[in-house]
């Protein structure tokens, strides 16, 4: 029932045959996708629904052969019945704790359960290439290809940051590209960490280095036993490098000693600086987020790359001045953004007028012609001025909802996602000071203007600077009443978009700024 193959080592490993099932029928395996020193990823079916998954199979070949006549893992000896076992916990614990990420350049992990005397995943198919075979195909992306990228990687791994989770094998050969859309997706966990509160790991990790793209720590016993973003950072930049040389950068001892050889002279001194930067040997050298990587890059010398990712949104470590002194703030993560036209940078004196101003007027607020589809109020319910937050509203508060009733009654809505990408999409977004408060002057197609004052302000979190922000309700996150997690806009200095803002609760609290016809 079962075919064998050798693998490089000469070590047999036994796969399961096409049109073998598990979960009795549910799904059907079709062929092997890949295979390595703890596990076997196929490409199956999902019977019931018509589906193509991936399945992950965990199957530590140093330790472990297959039973051919009931397809059962088997361990030879007693000792390794025991670190088969603690192998085989880590697998699902690990599994389970990537099925909680929810990120759009995530692979995301639709089951778990065991069998054969063994384990497995399943996660979703991803049809394209990995940016390895991207490069090994063509060579060197384009500086504006693999920024892009990055961007988006970047962000991927950022929102694993805020979670306090380290990848610890990012390289090109675990970022799929998406066939159907270009999206690249981070893909195989195996090596990833999980760190509690304090900083220190809760579970233990196969050994796995890829050189070239791991630093010095990850080569030192208890190197990576507590949390720090700049692990990833160093495999993010050196992932960079590879996708702009064509090359695997050099293992670290050849950096330390020759330094990092240099990028075609076609590449930006800007991604150049950044990436030398971000693969700093010393750790305490490199950027201390994914989102100052990412900013260093800039836009790159000639880069279209296409949406922009949220920086790394604060941690549940503290609260922000306006909010409850109970209201962590969580991670967040890009559900819909767009290439804004954003100017960071001091405000004109005196932005042009529109020629005809068709504001106009509701329960003592204006609402603002922008030359858009619809008119946007110049401030916040509840505020006294436009540069006030004003009043927080909570999806679980009747009092909040007979309010916004009030409004809706006069014409006043909440304003959907699309009517929030149509504000980051079309209008210019001027960063500074209003009267004192930090805030986003928003310049529409026609020149009219509103304030967006920032929602939290001052607050250091752990390895950042001061971090300002700004959230804002949309339409579909204030209505969905049962969802863990909310589209807000979301603001800070450097970039706008709606974005999934992750949550246990469903009653935080966020201001709204409303729209009419």
């Amino acid at each position: 029932m079962s075919d064998k193959y050798m693998d490089s080592k000469g070590l047999s490993m036994v796969q399961l045959q096409s049109n073998e099932t598990l979960q009795s029928g549910k799904y059907r395996i079709l062929r092997v996708l890949g295979q390595g020193g703890f596990g076997i990823t196929y490409l199956a079916e999902h019977t019931m629904l018509d589906k193509l998954v991936a399945i992950k199979e965990f199957f530590p070949k140093e330790y472990c052969d297959r039973n051919e006549s009931n397809r059962n893992l088997t361990i030879g000896t007693k000792n390794s019945v025991e670190i088969v076992d603690m192998l085989k916990a880590k697998f699902i614990k690990e599994a389970k704790n990537i099925s909680k990420l929810n990120h759009r350049n995530i692979i995301t992990i639709y089951d778990i359960f065991q069998e054969n005397d063994t384990a497995y995943y399943v996660m979703e198919y991803v049809e394209g290439s990995s940016l390895s075979q991207l490069v090994k195909e063509s060579g060197a992306l384009s500086e504006a290809q693999a920024i892009g990228y990055i961007r988006k990687v970047g962000d991927a791994v950022g929102y694993m940051h805020s979670l306090s989770m380290n990848h610890l094998d990012l390289k090109p050969a675990n970022i799929m590209v998406r066939q159907k859309d270009d999206e690249p997706i981070l893909i195989d966990f195996g090596l990833s960490k999980q760190y509690d509160a304090s900083g220190g790991q809760t579970s233990t990790t196969p050994i796995g280095i890829s050189h070239g793209f791991a630093p010095i720590e990850q080569y030192r016993p208890g190197g990576v036993s507590t949390f720090t973003p700049q692990t990833d950072i160093y495999a993010l930049g050196a992932t960079l490098y590879n996708l702009l040389s064509g090359q695997v950068p050099p293992h670290y001892s050849e950096i330390l000693e020759d330094g990092l050889p240099e990028l075609p002279v076609s590449v930006s001194q800007q991604s150049v600086d950044a990436i030398t930067h971000a693969m700093e040997i010393k750790k305490n050298r490199r950027p201390v987020s994914v989102a100052e990587f990412i900013d260093e890059l800039g836009r790159g010398a000639n880069s279209s790359v296409g949406p922009e990712s949220p920086a790394e949104a604060p941690t549940a470590a503290g609260v922000s001045a306006h909010m409850s002194a109970k209201e962590n703030v969580p991670p967040v993560s890009a559900a819909s953004t767009l290439e804004s036209t954003m100017m960071i940078g001091n405000m004109p004196i005196q932005p042009n007028r529109a020629t005809i101003d068709n504001s106009e007027i509701i329960n003592g607020v204006e609402f603002v012609d922008l030359g858009l589809s619809v008119k946007w109020a110049n401030s916040n319910i509840g505020a006294g001025q436009p540069t006030d937050v004003g009043q927080f509203f909570s999806r679980k508060d009747s009092n909040s909802l007979v309010d916004l009733y009030q409004w809706n009654m006069h014409g006043a809505i909440v304003p959907s996602i699309s009517h929030f990408e149509e504000l980051i999409k079309l209008c210019k977004w001027y960063w500074g000071e209003v009267n004192g408060t930090l805030a986003y002057t928003v310049v529409g197609p026609n020149g009219n203007s509103i304030c967006l004052p920032v929602t939290g302000d001052g607050v250091t979190y752990p390895g950042r600077s001061l971090v300002t922000f700004g959230l804002l309700w949309t339409n579909e996150a204030l209505l969905n009443q049962w969802r863990s997690h909310s589209n807000l806009l979301y603001f800070n200095s450097s970039q706008c978009c709606v974005v999934t803002y992750y949550t246990d609760k469903i009653d935080k609290n966020c201001p709204i700024r409303l729209v009419c016809g």
